[in-house]
């Protein structure tokens, strides 16, 4: 493992952990204001739609939800995060989102009976 100077001008260290000493700059994200400089987005490609979340320590946001030809999205509050849904007569898919110590999901699938 390798010891180089930050690129950024920091003065925090950057590790190679091939080995060899790295003469590209590290790759730095910008975030829009207000973002948290933890948030992570995520995409749910669910039968019943398409749902994209931003993950944080400050909480979850559903970004969008598009559903499938047939079905409805809605998506409301959980005890502990955000509950994203598409339903259809015959079908509905979830995924329920939240943060603890990192992002978390829990995606169902389930056909609806008569």
């Amino acid at each position: 493992t390798t010891t180089t100077p930050a690129a950024d001008g920091s003065g925090s260290p950057v590790t190679d952990p091939v080995g060899a000493a790295s003469t590209t700059p590290p790759t730095v994200t910008t975030l829009s204001a207000g973002v948290p400089a933890d948030a992570v987005d995520q995409t749910f490609e669910l039968v019943g739609g398409t749902a994209v979340v931003r993950y944080s320590s400050t909480g979850v946001t559903v970004l969008y939800a598009v559903p499938a030809n047939g079905f409805q999205a809605k998506w409301e509050p959980e005890e502990r995060g955000i509950k994203v849904e598409f339903r259809s007569e015959s079908h509905r898919s979830r995924v329920v989102v939240w943060w603890d110590n990192g992002p978390q999901h829990s995606p169902l699938e389930e056909r609806e009976e008569d």
